[in-house]
């Protein structure tokens, strides 16, 4: 197999020994010759694609920055909450008596409530006179439905105005099946269902509701229905029917205080907690109300995991290790390095603050935060100073500040805050609000804590206007410019291959002929 001469570029010239081409005596390998011109020319696109997958890697690097800041923001966010702080667990004594659902969310009454249940909430519920059984053929016509209201002895009905009868229509030759079906459909608050006791089958009707306003009565009017004519007060009806329970509130004693309530469901009684009644007893229930410790603890790992995770990112992207001589891809960035410092500064308490550290949260060399277990139990058993050096109303020093919670239309104070010493100008130049620039003078006890200092430091760094944007974007636009520059001279490329093809295909052509030509001048000179 012939060797195609490799070609060199000289001055931006590239050059081919015509001579060595010649001397091959024809039929060039075109598409070899043409594939080696080609990979010249295409240095040029290969040194662009190589600065592209370096852009490429920086903003990857700057993408993954940006995620683990924005969690440290939520998380930090969350620990300003005023929500995050009123959120309270409750627990009941006596299970079997009350049960507390899903404990308290928000604002629950702190301390221990004594809770007497006297009587349990009911429905009203009648049972129609016998049948012979569930096909029995009972007639049709009309029954109308009124809800009311009874004393605490099922007496004295009064028909509720806002409620109008409902009237539910009975076929012709309707069976009592037939009738609990129409009655289930009908949505009238009420609900029927079959029982079967010694002498056949009755018809049950349970209010939907329980309570005294939802007593109920039925007035049948039509062929054969006096049966199902209910008096909401009568214990026994003239038609056979038996009322075999009364529509009533229920009854108990909060912290000493009679109270009633139409559900056993009781969400108005103690703010914040629900109460499920299950059982009247002679003694009282204590119902416990304290700090959700559980969901703060989840909270405050929450945000030193982001930190921690966001601390040894930047470490990673910005590190340089000597005995290989690499470098981390953000390595002598001044923005990723200013940001680094911002945050650490937020956490790491200055001199005369009241910071983490005071609380037992600790910085290693690396800048990792951490607390132990122990000393972390102490803060949760004191709500009230952990929310002060993560939400603010830090005390202790100079005027009162105060500062809205996020989220909420509740303003925080904090007695004895100093102003910050960082004019509002100097802020704007160094790119951060007087709130930060104030903290990182070390000025700021007042102003929040860290959780909602760092999370004003994080939105402005996250900002589109940020530097951090302004980084990514320049590296976006380099991109793009590249890629337009690529295409273009991609399209140069092919014009040139195919013009380098049509020439190299020609001189093939033209040295055959010549071969020829030689080899008919040597047969006709032997």
């Amino acid at each position: 197999m012939r060797t195609v001469p490799k070609p060199r570029r000289t001055s931006g010239i590239i050059e081919v020994d015509m001579a060595k081409i010649t001397a091959m005596g024809g039929s060039l390998d075109v598409n070899s010759i043409v594939s080696q011109l080609m990979s010249v020319e295409r240095e040029p696109v290969t040194k662009l694609q190589k600065q592209q997958a370096g852009i490429n890697t920086k903003l990857s690097a700057w993408g993954t920055v940006k995620s683990a800041l924005s969690a440290l923001q939520t998380a930090a966010d969350k620990l300003v909450r005023q929500e995050t702080w009123q959120a309270t667990t409750a627990t009941s004594s006596n299970e079997d008596q009350i049960q507390v659902t899903g404990g308290a969310t928000k604002g629950g009454a702190m301390g221990n409530h004594s809770v007497l249940v006297k009587q349990l909430a009911q429905s009203q519920a009648v049972a129609t006179r016998s049948f012979a059984s569930a096909d029995t053929v009972v007639g049709g016509g009309k029954l109308s439905v009124q809800l009311g209201s009874v004393d605490e002895n099922g007496n004295g009905f009064t028909a509720d105005g806002e409620r109008k009868a409902l009237d539910i229509t009975i076929p012709e030759n309707a069976t009592v099946k037939d009738i609990r079906d129409a009655i289930n459909r009908s949505n009238a608050g009420i609900s029927a269902s079959l029982i079967t006791d010694g002498n056949g089958v009755r018809l049950q009707l349970t209010g939907s509701a329980t309570g005294a306003k939802n007593a109920f009565q039925i007035t049948a009017t039509g062929n054969g229905l006096d049966a199902f004519d209910i008096s909401a007060t009568a214990a026994t009806g003239a038609n056979g029917s038996l009322r075999t329970q009364v529509a009533r509130d229920a009854k108990l004693q909060i912290n000493g205080l009679d109270a009633t309530s139409a559900s056993n469901k009781v969400t108005d009684m103690i703010e914040g907690v629900t109460l499920n009644l299950k059982k009247v007893d002679k003694d009282p229930v204590t119902v416990s109300v304290e700090s959700n410790k559980d969901s703060l603890k989840e909270d405050v790992d929450a945000f030193v995991k982001a930190y921690n995770k966001v601390n040894s990112l930047i470490a990673d992207q910005t590190k340089y290790d000597p005995s290989t001589k690499t470098a981390g891809t953000l390595q002598g960035n001044a923005t990723i390095l200013r940001i680094q410092s911002q945050i650490r500064s937020l956490v790491r308490a200055q001199p005369g603050q009241d910071g983490l550290s005071s609380a037992g949260f600790e910085l290693d060399r690396n800048g990792a935060l951490s607390i132990k277990d122990a000393k972390l139990n102490d803060l949760l058993n004191n709500p009230d100073r952990l929310r002060t050096l993560f939400a603010g109303q830090l005390p202790g020093v100079g005027a009162r500040a105060t500062a809205p919670l996020p989220g909420s239309n509740t303003t925080t104070s904090s007695p004895g805050a100093q102003a910050p010493t960082s004019s509002p100008a100097a802020a704007a130049t160094a790119g951060m609000s007087p709130a930060t620039a104030a903290l990182l003078s070390g000025s700021s006890s007042g102003l929040g804590g860290v959780a909602r200092q760092l999370s004003e430091r994080l939105k402005e760094v996250l900002d589109d206007s940020s530097s951090l944007s302004g980084t990514t974007k320049a590296l976006q636009r380099s991109l793009d410019a590249s890629n337009t520059r690529i295409e273009q001279l991609n399209q140069q490329l092919a014009r040139t291959e195919e013009r380098l093809t049509q020439q190299y295909s020609r001189l093939d052509t033209n040295i055959s002929k010549i071969t020829s030509s030689f080899s008919s001048i040597a047969s006709l000179l032997r």
